[in-house]
């Protein structure tokens, strides 16, 4: 309190914030009951905290005492109580900026370590309770992550006691939070470079003055931070430069070294040589596999200096062989295949599944040279599939089969008899096993996959498929699942297609026929009566203008939106030029859209024109009788042009102008009748003929009458409009 009085008298402004100081001192016996008096409860205290803002203020207030480390441990202290539990002091150190002003102060001078353990600490909570999106985006700036890397290097290279090794992983942890984050500058602070560097100690020697003082002690807190480097180098591999230091720093070559089959495993370790316990030894195998399905990929040439499929292939044959091995590790890639080899099979097939699916010639020629074909299918058909990870292992396997063949002849025929027994044995799974949702479904359609490039095409493997009725296999799993599958190319599959049956004595046909009125049906395809098919699109011509251009910039949008996905960042002239492309396209889009609204608006004249000129001529004609004339003689043209030449014998022809009509209008189709009103007919109980007596009706069109003295005393019956 002297001190904030001090600091007071100089800056009056900040009075009312150094008050909240008081409060430090506070937290700690606010949790605690005053004899005498009843205490409230601690849900309310909290929510009084919560409400009063103090998580902000006290981080605001960090500024104000810098060279004072008994007042900072306090105040770090009581916004590491706040920061515990809540989430609502989490969101207001944050809004304050927390995480990055705390992690300022983390490498301040302090003889007992406080300052960088509460500091440690108070991260983590505010990682747990509050938006780890944020955290991550204030501790991603490149102050914040040198800070890190100076406090990481100091706890890795003069902590030796357990609580210094837990706090070094610790910030090995925040730190592998943050590098998810795409601004992150750890490949422009060196950080990574470090990192990358201490993830193949100890399988690879080096030279290098930072481990003069690193001493490896092969501790579970040791394990722990080697499985967490591992995991950050998957992290980084988002970023292109941080592939370029795992190229420098030999990456591939120490993951490899931890890959390999162990042949000691029953051999007692040296005297005096630290390494690696069986379990460790087991947990970090796993570790790498998973590792190297993601890093392989990026770094081929690497993998094959390496040779890593001769490595691959060595650790699957082990796990085969190795029917008394097992395991001791309780990892989480150990899950589904701890007491054995199974979970070193489901990376290891993982990792090759993922190589062969690259398309890359080099690679998988040397795996066809090595007989991988023949021992994919000679060691693992007939696993039983009754748990998720055999289902698992199982569909690599044909996955990997299906990348190796890819319709080469060769190769398929290396695939051969044994190949269509393991294929057949996978397309006669039941259908209720499908639906199992252990994966046998994608078992199956890897097994369809692996027909397609391993059998269909070559004749022999085709034919020895015909024979153990592959095709009435595909047929019946096309009637109950739909799935399609062109084998017809081969002359033979006919005479299968004809004899198969299904439910009901269903022909294939038949089935076909089915699938392509589904198929119809959920097109909205309809038809008529007689089957064909109605209500088809009209014929309408557009203007397309600029449309190469508007194209090439669609696929520079989907260059640029898989770099962003990708978390690629290209360099200053590529950046340049996307910009200048999106701009060019932004203003073509402008362009094309000004001409299709001048070219709407044209047509909405042309139309509103031919309207007026339309209802003008109408004017024209009932107000001159000159243009009616001449537009009636333009209508009997008009009318005698359309009219057949020759007149066929016994047919009536009627006359389309009704004399002595005098009308401004043209006649048309319609005629309006007013009946004769009842007063003059005497309603429809007299006289029938009475408009026969008041107009005479002779048949066709009307005619002129010469009315009688009789007919002139009363109105015309008709009156026709």
């Amino acid at each position: 309190l002297n001190i904030c009085a001090e600091k007071a008298k100089d800056l009056p402004e900040y009075a009312s914030i150094l008050s909240y100081l008081i409060y430090c001192a506070v937290v700690f016996p606010i949790l605690k009951c005053v004899p005498g008096v009843c205490p409230t409860s601690l849900s309310y205290r909290q929510q009084q905290v919560e409400r009063s803002g103090l998580a902000e203020t006290l981080v605001m207030s960090l500024a104000l005492l810098e060279k004072q480390l008994s007042a900072k441990l306090q105040l770090l202290h009581a916004l590491q109580i706040l920061s515990s539990s809540s989430v609502v002091n989490c969101d207001l150190m944050l809004k304050a900026e927390g995480a990055q002003k705390i992690c300022f102060y983390m490498n301040e001078p302090d003889p007992s370590g406080q300052v960088l353990f509460r500091s440690s600490e108070i991260l983590w909570n505010l990682l747990e309770n509050g938006s780890r999106e944020e955290v991550a985006a204030q501790l991603s700036i490149v102050d914040c992550v040198m800070v890190l890397k100076e406090a990481f290097l100091h706890q890795l290279l003069r902590g030796y006691r357990h609580y210094d090794q837990q706090l070094r992983n610790d910030l090995l942890v925040i730190t592998s939070l943050i590098a998810e984050c795409r601004s992150a500058s750890l490949t422009e602070s060196g950080f990574a470079k470090q990192l990358v560097f201490f993830a193949t100690v100890p399988e690879l020697k080096s030279h290098n003055p930072l481990i003069r003082n690193f001493k490896f002690t092969f501790t579970d807190e040791d394990l722990e931070m080697k499985k967490l480097l591992m995991n950050l180098l998957v992290v980084l591999s988002r970023d292109l430069a941080a592939v370029q230091l795992f190229k420098e720093n030999h990456v591939m070559l120490a993951l490899m070294l931890l890959v390999r089959p162990s042949s000691s495993d029953s051999q007692p370790r040296p005297k005096g040589k630290h390494s690696w316990t069986s379990a460790q030894q087991e947990e970090l195998q796993l570790q790498a596999l998973a590792t190297l399905a993601t890093l392989a990929p990026l770094m081929l040439d690497e993998y094959m200096s390496c040779q890593a499929n001769t490595c691959l292939l060595l650790l699957l044959e082990w796990c085969v062989q190795q029917d008394s091995y097992f395991g001791q590790g309780h990892c989480f890639h150990g899950n589904g295949g701890r007491g054995g080899t199974k979970a070193h099979l489901r990376y290891c097939m993982r990792l090759l599944r993922c190589m062969t699916s690259l398309g890359d010639g080099l690679i998988n020629q040397d795996l066809c040279d090595q007989g991988t074909i023949g021992q994919l299918l000679g060691e693992y058909y007939g696993m039983p599939a009754g748990d998720e990870v055999s289902v698992e292992i199982q569909t690599d396997a044909l996955l990997a089969l299906s990348s190796l063949c890819d319709r080469d002849a060769h190769r398929m025929e290396l695939f051969g008899a044994e190949g269509v027994e393991v294929v057949v044995g996978y397309l006669r799974t039941a259908p209720p096993r499908l639906y199992s949702g252990l994966g046998h479904n994608i078992l199956f359609l890897s097994a369809v996959d692996c027909v397609w490039f391993c059998i269909v095409g070559c004749y022999t493997t085709e034919d020895m498929l015909l024979e153990k009725e592959g095709v009435f296999l595909l047929l019946d799993f096309l009637h109950n699942s739909f799935i399609h599958l062109l084998l017809c190319d081969n002359p033979k599959t006919l005479a299968h297609v004809e004899a198969w049956r299904g439910r009901s004595d269903l022909t294939a046909p038949a089935l076909l026929l089915q699938l392509w009125r589904k198929e119809e049906a959920e097109m909205g395809v309809r038809r008529d009566e007689h089957g064909r098919i109605a209500g088809t699109l009209l014929l309408k011509d557009f203007y397309l203008s600029r449309f190469l251009s508007v194209k090439v910039a669609e696929v520079w949008r989907e260059v640029s939106a898989e770099l962003d996905v990708e978390g690629v960042r290209p360099i200053s002239p590529d950046m340049e030029a996307l910009r200048s492309i999106a701009q060019t396209d932004e203003d073509t889009a402008r362009h094309v859209l000004s001409l299709q609204q001048s070219i709407l608006t044209g047509k909405s004249r042309r139309t509103s024109r031919k309207r007026n000129s339309s209802w003008e001529h109408h004017v024209a004609k009932t107000s001159d009788y000159k243009i009616l004339k001449d537009s009636k003689h333009l209508q009997e043209r008009s009318i005698e042009s359309s009219r057949p030449r020759e007149k066929p014998d016994g047919f009536t022809f009627h006359s389309t102008q009704i004399p002595g009509l005098q009308t401004t209008n043209f006649c048309g189709r319609v005629l309006t009748v007013e009946s004769t009103p009842a007063e003059l007919t005497g309603g429809p109980l007299a006289s029938t003929d009475l408009a026969l007596e008041r107009v005479p009706v002779q048949g066709g069109a009307l005619k002129k009458v010469t009315p009688s003295n009789q007919d002139m005393e009363l109105p015309n019956t008709v009156t026709v409009k």
